[in-house]
C-alpha cells in the first residue's frame, strides 16, 4: 500500500510540475544519453534499498553522487571500486550492482527510451560529438573501464582506449582528438590525470599531472576542457583549462560534476550547499557564478541541451534517480521522467 501510495503521488507531482514547468514544446528533440534501469528491476532496486535502510534502524545519509572518488580508495585491492564510483557513484552501491543499468537514449518529448543494444551492460555516457553522430562512452573490460565511441545511426561500436591503464572518463577535444581521464596505481594507490589522444596516435600525450583529476568536459568546438581536481582528498575544486594554448589551468571555484552548457560560454555543474546540493553555472573564466534556480531539491549531474536553453539533472525520490528539467534562466521546474531509474544525463 506505501509503495503505490508513493506511486500515486510522485504520478501527482510529475502532472503538477508538468503543468506550470517547462512545456514539453520547448523540449528539444535531440535524444539524452542516459543510464537506465528497466522498470521492473528499478522497483526491486528501490525495494531493496528501502529494506536495506529500515534494517539499519532509519535513513542513511544520502549518497552524494559529488563526492570526492579518492575517498573510495586507494589501496590496490579497491581500484574496481574507484573506476566504477568515477564512471557514476550509483555504481558504487551494492545493491546497484544486483540491478546494473544500461546505456539509453532518452527522447524527451515523448519520453520514449531506447536501450542501446551495441553497448553492453554497466556502460556509462560521457559526451556527444558536436554533430551528435558519436557517443562517447566507458564501459567495463575485465573490470578495468575504458572509453568507447557509439556510431549512433549505424550502431557500431569502435574502441577508443585499451590498458593497462584505465581510461573511465573523457569527451571530445580540438581537431578530432579525444580528451581522456586516465587512471593508474602509482605507489599503491590509484591516481589519476588527464591526457589528450591526437587523431591517428595511440599514445597520449598528458594535460594534468594529477593526482587526482577527473570528470572532463569539453566545450564543443574543443577549444577549452573543465575538469574537477582534488588535491587535498576531500576538498574540489572546478579547474578550466585552454586546450589551443598553453596558459596555466584556472580555478573557476568549489564544485563537482561540471558540463559545458550549449557552446563553450558556459559551464554547469553541482555543488554542496547548506542543505544538500544544488546546480549552478560559472563562465570558464571564473565570472558569473550563480546558482540556477531556487533549487529546493537535492539536484545532481547537471547537463545542457545542445542549445544551452534548458538543464536536465538528477534527484533521487523514493530511492530512484529521476530526471528534472528547467531552464538554463533557472525558471520551469518539472519533472522530466519518472516512470523509472534513469541517470548520469548525457544531452
Amino acid at each position: 500500500m506505501r509503495r503505490r501510495l508513493a506511486a500515486g503521488a510522485a504520478a501527482l507531482a510529475a502532472a503538477a510540475c508538468s503543468a506550470w514547468g517547462v512545456p514539453d514544446a520547448e523540449l528539444p528533440d535531440a535524444p539524452i544519453a542516459i543510464v537506465y534501469r528497466a522498470p521492473e528491476d528499478s522497483r526491486r532496486h528501490a525495494e531493496a534499498l528501502a529494506e536495506q535502510e529500515e534494517a539499519q534502524g532509519g535513513p542513511r545519509a544520502p549518497a552524494n553522487p559529488a563526492a570526492s572518488p579518492s575517498e573510495a580508495i586507494a589501496r590496490v585491492e579497491d581500484v574496481t571500486k574507484y573506476l566504477k564510483t568515477v564512471m557514476t557513484p550509483e555504481a558504487e552501491e551494492a545493491v546497484a550492482r544486483k540491478f546494473p543499468g544500461r546505456l539509453a537514449l532518452l527522447d524527451p518529448r515523448t519520453r520514449k527510451v531506447e536501450t542501446l543494444a551495441a553497448a553492453w551492460g554497466e556502460a556509462v555516457p560521457h559526451a556527444w560529438s558536436a554533430d551528435r553522430a558519436r557517443l562517447l562512452f566507458a564501459g567495463l573490460v575485465d573490470e578495468f573501464a575504458q572509453l568507447f565511441e557509439l556510431d549512433v545511426v549505424a550502431g557500431e561500436v569502435r574502441p577508443i582506449t585499451h590498458g593497462p591503464e584505465a581510461h573511465p572518463g573523457g569527451c571530445y577535444g580540438p581537431g578530432g582528438s579525444y580528451v581522456l581521464m586516465t587512471a593508474g596505481i602509482v605507489e599503491d594507490e590509484v591516481r589519476s590525470r588527464l591526457e589528450i589522444l591526437e587523431p591517428g596516435s595511440t599514445s597520449p600525450r598528458p594535460l594534468t599531472s594529477g593526482p587526482r583529476d577527473y570528470a572532463p568536459s569539453c566545450a564543443s568546438d574543443g577549444s577549452v576542457v573543465v575538469y574537477v581536481t582534488d588535491p587535498s582528498r576531500g576538498v574540489q575544486w572546478l579547474m578550466a583549462r585552454d586546450l589551443r594554448g598553453s596558459e596555466e589551468p584556472r580555478r573557476l571555484g568549489p564544485g563537482s560534476e561540471p558540463r559545458f552548457c550549449g557552446g563553450s560560454e558556459w559551464i554547469v555543474y553541482s555543488a554542496p550547499v547548506r542543505r544538500g546540493t544544488r546546480i549552478w553555472r560559472v563562465r570558464p573564466d571564473g565570472t558569473g557564478r550563480s546558482p540556477i534556480g531556487r533549487g529546493v531539491l537535492d539536484e545532481t549531474a547537471p547537463a545542457c541541451s545542445p542549445d544551452g536553453r534548458l538543464v536536465v539533472y538528477n534527484v533521487i525520490e523514493e530511492h530512484r534517480e529521476r530526471l528534472y528539467v528547467k531552464r538554463f534562466v533557472g525558471s520551469g521546474d518539472r519533472i522530466l521522467y519518472a516512470d523509472s531509474s534513469a541517470w548520469h544525463p548525457v544531452w
